[in-house]
């Protein structure tokens, strides 16, 4: 829990910055270039959490690394984060710095999981359904899940709206579970 605030703070401060010198959408796709590739290299997510690593040679695999893919602002704030010892939290960081940005964008991201690829039909009427019941503007994430057989699960937030085949399945073996018929008829 407190990891999570020291990360709201920075992505914060971050957030403002860019928007000071009005290089916000630059801060945020670099914020999600560090964060997929450290999602995406192991060896560099354990070097960043080691603490036997001085922050100096952090520092510079960082620099190596992020130098001439991201801003200067993005390249000055992952410095302070070393210097800080707050460079394990570069994935907590940039998620926070892109829930800050959707919020203060007006954006709302739901994620649409079905069995089938949804088509453009089905694709408009959920975002007209869900665009009547929030003034905000929605971002659409699409996911296909087989194993759902029919249906779909709708995740805004941290609400979810589960119309699929397999949940109606599962209440119906849980009922048959509690077993409420009298033998010996």
């Amino acid at each position: 829990m407190k990891e999570t605030r020291v990360a709201s703070r920075y992505a914060r401060s971050l957030i403002q910055l860019a928007r000071s010198e009005s290089k916000m959408e630059e801060v945020r796709s670099d914020m999600l270039k560090v964060d997929e590739v450290v999602g995406a290299n192991r060896d560099l997510e354990i070097m960043l959490n080691s603490p036997v690593i001085k922050a100096d040679k952090k520092a510079k695999v960082l620099d190596k690394l992020f130098g001439d893919m991201v801003s200067s602002i993005t390249h000055r704030f992952m410095q302070i984060l070393v210097n800080k010892g707050r460079e394990h939290l570069i994935h907590e960081i940039a998620e926070e710095v892109e829930k800050q940005y959707l919020e203060s964008q007006g954006i709302v991201k739901v994620e649409v999981v079905s069995s089938i690829p949804l088509d453009e039909a089905q694709r408009t009427a959920v975002l007209q359904t869900l665009n009547s019941l929030d003034a905000n503007k929605v971002e659409l994430e699409e996911k296909v899940d087989p194993e759902l057989i029919g249906g779909f699960v709708i995740t805004v937030g941290d609400k979810q709206l589960d119309h699929s085949v397999a949940a109606r399945l599962r209440d119906f073996r849980s009922q048959f579970q509690k077993n409420h018929y009298v033998p010996g008829f």
